[in-house]
C-alpha cells in the first residue's frame, strides 16, 4: 500500500514539473526591460555607428515588389540587412526556453527559429515541449488568411508564410504553446500565459545576415491582427514601450509594459488609430521646426483605404520615412538652419548619395537649435525631437537627417510614412486596441519604474 502511495504521489510530482502553473486568468500586466543588442556580450565589438551603416547601404537596395502577397510590407524587419536593435527576453515551452525575439510593432506574427541550426543548442525545440500544439489544417487560425496554409492533408499541419521587404520570407509550422515572462520590477516573478499561436521556423529564404546572428531567436510581432501577442494576452488589449538614447548600449534604457500603465499623471494625449489596417496606422497634422510650421498639406499623411498611406510607428525600423513633398519640406528647413549655423554640407557618406549630413561636431547647447515637432491628428499628441535626434551622429565626424524618403522603396510607398526608432527615442508610446488610441508622453529617460 505504501508502494502504491509513492507511485501516485511521483506521478503527481512528475504532472506538476511538468506543467507550472498557469497564470493566463491573473496576468493583468508585466513590464519586461528592452534589451539593446550592443549589451549583449557577444556583440562587444558592433557599434551604433556599424548598425547604421547598416541600414543606409539598405537603402541602396533594390526592394522586392511583391503586390500579391498580402503580409509583405515595408516596415516589418528586412532579415536580410537588419541588425536587430532591441530584444526581449522570454520563455517558451515547458521546460521553459529562454529566447531573444525583436520587438516589431509593425507586423503580428510571433515566430522562432525552432530549432533549425545543430550549432545552435539553445534554439527552442517544439517537440521537446510538453506544452507545445501543432495546429491543425482544421483550426479555424489556419484558414484565417493566406499568411497560414495547410502543409498536407495527410499530416494535418498548419504552416506559414511571412514575406518582408528586402524578398526574404520566413516559413515554418504554426503552433501553441506556453509563453513565459520575468517581471521587471520583480525578478523572481515569473507568468506564464499558455496556447499562445507562433510560428516555429522552417527556414528563412534569402537570409544570409540574419540567420547567422548569433541573438536572432526571431520576431515578436505586435500588430494590431489577432495572433499578434498583445492580443493573445490577457485583460486589456494594450501595451506601451520607450526607448532612450539608441546609440547607448545601458540596458536599463528602455522597457516595454503589456497591460495597463498606471505611472501617468494627467490625461495622456493620444491619437486615434485608422482600424482596418495591418500596422499601427495614424495620421500627422503638421511638422514644425522652432515657431515655423512647415508647409506641408496634412492631406499627405492621410491615410487612404487600399493605398499604402498614412503614418506608421515601427520598431522594425531605424530611420524615418517621409512621402517626397513632406521630406522636401523638412529638408529645405533643416538645410537653411545649418545654413545659418556655418555649418558644412558633406555630398556623401559611406559611399551613399542623398543623404542629408553635416561634418564636425555640432556646437552649442542641443537648447540653441530648434525643435522638430510633429504635431498628430486629434487629441493633442505630439512627439517632439531635439537636435541630437533630428540630426542624430552617423559616425564620430557626421551628423546626419534621421529622415529619408518613402519614395526609395519605390512607387507602392510614395504616400507612406514611417516613423523609426531614431525619431522615436525620449517618447512613451501606449498603443490601445480597446479605444483604437495611440498615446504618447516626452520621456528623457525612459525607465521609471512602473507601479
Amino acid at each position: 500500500m505504501a508502494s502504491s502511495f509513492l507511485s501516485s504521489f511521483l506521478v503527481i510530482l512528475l504532472l506538476y514539473i511538468s506543467s507550472p502553473v498557469s497564470l493566463t486568468q491573473t496576468l493583468t500586466g508585466v513590464k519586461l526591460p528592452l534589451i539593446h543588442r550592443l549589451s549583449l556580450p557577444e556583440n562587444s565589438n558592433e557599434t551604433f555607428q556599424q548598425l547604421v551603416e547598416i541600414n543606409l547601404k539598405q537603402l541602396e537596395m533594390e526592394f522586392a515588389t511583391l503586390d500579391d502577397q498580402e503580409e509583405f510590407s515595408l516596415e516589418t524587419p528586412m532579415i536580410r540587412f537588419n541588425r536587430c536593435l532591441y530584444f526581449v527576453n522570454l520563455t517558451i515551452g515547458n521546460p521553459p526556453v529562454q529566447q531573444y525575439l525583436e520587438v516589431d510593432t509593425g507586423s503580428s506574427l510571433i515566430w522562432v527559429r525552432g530549432g533549425t541550426d545543430p550549432l545552435r543548442r539553445d534554439d527552442y525545440v517544439p517537440s521537446e515541449s510538453y506544452t507545445f500544439r501543432q495546429m491543425s489544417c482544421v483550426d479555424p487560425i489556419c484558414t484565417w488568411n493566406n499568411t497560414f496554409k495547410c502543409l498536407g492533408q495527410k499530416i494535418n499541419q498548419c504552416g506559414y508564410t511571412v514575406w518582408y521587404g528586402d524578398g526574404t520570407n520566413s516559413t515554418g509550422n504554426i503552433g501553441y504553446d506556453q509563453f513565459g515572462f520575468v517581471n521587471y520590477a520583480e525578478p523572481k516573478s515569473h507568468s506564464f500565459v499558455d496556447n499562445v499561436v507562433f510560428g516555429s521556423l522552417g527556414k528563412i529564404g534569402n537570409g544570409n545576415v540574419a540567420t547567422k546572428d548569433a541573438n536572432f531567436y526571431g520576431i515578436l510581432g505586435l500588430g494590431t491582427q489577432s495572433i499578434s501577442l498583445v492580443n493573445q494576452l490577457p485583460g486589456p488589449k494594450m501595451f506601451s514601450y520607450c526607448v532612450s538614447n539608441l546609440s547607448s548600449a545601458d540596458g536599463s534604457e528602455g522597457y516595454i509594459h503589456f497591460g495597463e500603465a498606471d505611472d501617468y499623471t494627467g490625461d495622456l494625449p493620444t491619437t486615434p488609430i485608422n482600424q482596418g489596417y495591418w500596422q499601427y496606422i495614424i495620421e500627422i497634422q503638421s511638422i514644425c521646426l522652432g515657431n515655423v510650421c512647415l508647409a506641408i498639406d496634412p492631406s499627405v499623411f492621410k491615410a487612404i483605404p487600399g493605398v499604402k498611406s498614412g503614418v506608421s510607428i515601427d520598431t522594425g525600423a531605424i530611420y524615418s520615412f517621409l512621402p517626397d513633398i513632406a521630406y522636401d519640406a523638412v529638408e529645405d528647413a533643416v538645410i537653411k538652419l545649418m545654413k545659418s549655423k556655418n555649418k558644412t554640407y558633406v555630398p556623401e557618406i559611406y559611399n551613399i548619395k542623398s543623404i542629408l549630413c553635416y561634418d564636425g561636431k555640432l556646437d552649442g547647447d542641443e537648447s540653441s537649435y530648434p525643435t522638430l515637432t510633429i504635431n498628430f491628428v486629434g487629441g493633442g499628441a505630439n512627439m517632439e525631437i531635439t537636435r541630437n535626434v533630428y540630426l542624430h551622429e552617423a559616425s564620430p565626424d557626421f551628423h546626419c537627417l534621421s529622415f529619408q524618403r518613402s519614395s526609395r522603396f519605390g512607387e507602392r510607398y510614395k504616400k507612406y510614412t514611417v516613423l523609426g526608432l531614431l525619431s522615436q527615442q525620449y517618447h512613451v508610446f501606449e498603443f490601445n486596441l480597446d479605444s483604437w488610441t495611440l498615446g504618447i508622453l516626452g520621456d528623457k529617460f525612459c525607465n521609471d519604474p512602473i507601479l
